[in-house]
């Protein structure tokens, strides 16, 4: 049975100058506070495996390997199989004083791909508000991703994806399946509460506006930005 827990040099981090995420090398990020550093954890299963909550990528690996892209906090995470290799490129965009605002909050990007062959990943997305003292409702739009809203914290996650998710107690979960060169993108971001609450939408319905196209603009300035204070070591 694998270890619920992690060491602490089995993981990396990325961030966005506001808070950071740890991302364990089997692809699970299990600690991150939003949106700040001082800010409530909602994913914390570093410490408590059964109601920390988590964020997990996984797929059948004989090995995994951990690297920074050159000179950025752009994280790679490689599942080397026998008859497969699939990757994770992980990511927060950062927001810097005074530069234009893409997106409000903190803007987390898990990049799913197959390098070669086909390969099955399996999503589980189980936030745990206030370091899991908050209960929360999940809801699974059917244009895909999955909604997190904890009235009792006043917060919320959206997590958009182009991929139909199930509820799972209080986890969403996905399995993808991608060919060789395919791949799908995970947008994980704090939700801000409506002040009113719009017809045939649910009670504490969370919403946060998304721009088109914002995670294939998100990464290019993730590098450059995060190339100044990161040239993050090489991790195998």
């Amino acid at each position: 049975m694998p270890d619920c827990y992690p060491a602490i040099e089995d993981h990396a981090v990325i961030g966005d100058l506001h808070t950071v995420a740890l991302v364990a090398t089997d692809g699970t990020i299990d600690w991150c506070c939003l949106p700040r550093f001082d800010s409530p954890a909602v994913f914390a299963s570093l410490l408590d495996a059964d109601r920390g909550g988590s964020l997990a990528v996984r797929c059948e690996a004989v090995r995994t390997k951990q690297m920074y892209k050159p000179d950025t906090n752009v994280l790679v995470t490689r599942f080397l199989g026998a008859d497969s290799v699939g990757e994770v490129v992980d990511f927060m965009v950062p927001r810097q004083p005074g530069a234009p605002v893409r997106h409000p909050g903190a803007l987390l990007v898990r990049r799913l791909r197959a390098v070669r062959g086909t390969v099955v990943f399996t999503v589980s997305c189980r936030p745990a508000f206030d370091f899991g003292r908050q209960d929360h409702a999940v809801h699974t739009p059917d244009r895909g991703g999955a909604v997190f809203t904890s009235p009792g914290a006043r917060a919320g996650l959206v997590l958009r994806a182009g991929q139909r998710f199930s509820v799972a107690g209080p986890a969403a979960t996905a399995t993808v399946t991608l060919g060789p060169g395919e791949g799908l993108d995970l947008l994980l971001q704090g939700a801000a509460r409506r002040s009113r609450r719009p017809r045939g939408r649910p009670a504490g319905c969370w919403t946060t506006p998304w721009p088109t196209g914002a995670a294939g603009c998100a990464a290019p300035g993730t590098g450059g930005a995060t190339g100044k204070w990161s040239s993050g070591p090489r991790w195998s």
